[in-house]
């Protein structure tokens, strides 16, 4: 992958999450939708896992990672290390419309804020610009 290719995935990835999040928050507020009676505690451990399982991938994936030096070869750099970055960015996506598909089913807010929330903050920190990708 080039450092190209990785700011449109990237961008394409966190674009989608926001997106989700809008249309789901729309939705919500135009349709008059009821939440039906869901088991809140457990879906509340689902999305409590889905933001640990970002952060997980997160730290996993990146740990040793380091920019590529003035004199590396970025686009080396990128081919061998440009796939960990995007199953991070994956993760971190999923997270985010999970979060925002449980809080649109359930009404409630700590599944939004824990799992979008930290889905949206492992997308800002992991951006291709940390790696060279500029």
């Amino acid at each position: 992958m080039s450092a190209a290719t990785a700011r449109l995935l990237h961008r394409a990835l966190l674009g989608s999450a926001v997106l989700a999040l809008a249309a789901l928050a729309v939705a919500r507020q135009i349709s008059g939708f009821t939440p039906p009676h869901l088991p809140l505690t457990a879906l509340r451990v689902v999305a409590f896992a889905a933001a640990v399982a970002s952060l997980a991938c997160n730290r996993a994936l990146r740990l040793g990672l380091e920019a590529p030096g003035r004199d590396a070869d970025r686009a080396e750099w990128w081919e061998r290390y440009g796939g960990r970055l995007f199953v991070v960015w994956a993760v971190a996506e999923g997270a985010v419309t999970l979060g925002a598909a449980l809080w649109f089913l359930t009404g409630d807010a700590v599944m939004l804020v824990v799992a979008s929330g930290v889905g949206l903050l492992v997308l800002l920190t992991a951006r291709p610009e940390a790696y060279g990708g500029a």
